[in-house]
């Protein structure tokens, strides 16, 4: 490599000649990855907050679980019981639809 090749105003001209479809590119694809990374971690981040929200509410209805569960057992019917069990003083009075 000669002397010209390291001057800035060589370079200038190299990279806004041939290449500048190239240097196009390259900075396209690194703002893709930018707002890519970006839009991970703005997910990740949403994410989180959905999961401790989840979690939150499944321990507030776990007193409401908890006692439906022991109904069920003392009961005998089952936890997640159909329309038919639900509703069944509808068949009794003649509404069988």
């Amino acid at each position: 490599m000669d002397e010209s090749t390291l001057d800035p105003g060589n370079l200038v001209k190299v990279l806004t000649g041939e290449n500048k479809a190239l240097l196009q590119r390259v900075a396209s694809l690194e703002a893709e990855a930018l707002r890519r990374e970006e839009d991970r971690r703005r997910t990740e981040g949403s994410l989180l907050h959905m999961n401790r929200l989840y979690a939150k509410l499944r321990y507030r209805l776990l007193p409401y679980l908890y006692s439906s569960a022991r109904q069920s057992v003392e009961s005998g019917l089952p936890l997640m019981r159909t329309l038919a069990i639900m509703h069944i003083d509808l068949k009794e009075n003649g509404v069988d639809k």
